[in-house]
Formats: C-alpha cells, structure tokens, sequence
C-alpha cells in the first residue's frame, strides 16, 4: 500500500501548511484540542505541552542548582 496518496493518514495533523512550511522555524500547529480530533492530533498536542511543562520544570530546576552553586 502506497501510504504516500492516502490522505486519511496524517491529514490536519499539522493545520493548514504551504509547501514552504517545511522550511520555516516555527511550524504552524493546532494548540487546543477541538472535537473532531484524531487520537493522533489529540496526543500531539498533549505531548507538546508535557513537553513544555517538562522543560519549564527543568529551567526552574537549573536556575536553582546555579543559584546554590555560587
């Protein structure tokens, strides 16, 4: 099966993209889940932010470290 032509898979994954998206730094992506999602879109979203607050997590954690390093 050519995976290439099927549009069922991954479509709106990424929001509305142009050809040129690609090469762009920021991606443009759905933020918010909305009904009607994929279980794919929905967990998408769900990592990114996990992922953010992670990383927030992580920051404040290092700015800690550095503080009582000195």
């Amino acid at each position: 099966m050519n995976t290439f032509f099927d549009r069922s898979m991954g479509q709106g994954n990424y929001g509305d993209r142009d050809v040129l998206s690609a090469f762009r730094k920021t991606q443009e992506q759905r933020s918010e889940i909305q009904q009607g999602m994929s279980p794919k879109e929905i967990a998408e979203i769900f990592s990114d932010r996990l992922m953010e607050v992670v990383k927030d997590q992580f920051q404040e954690a290092r700015k800690k470290f550095e503080e009582k390093k000195d």
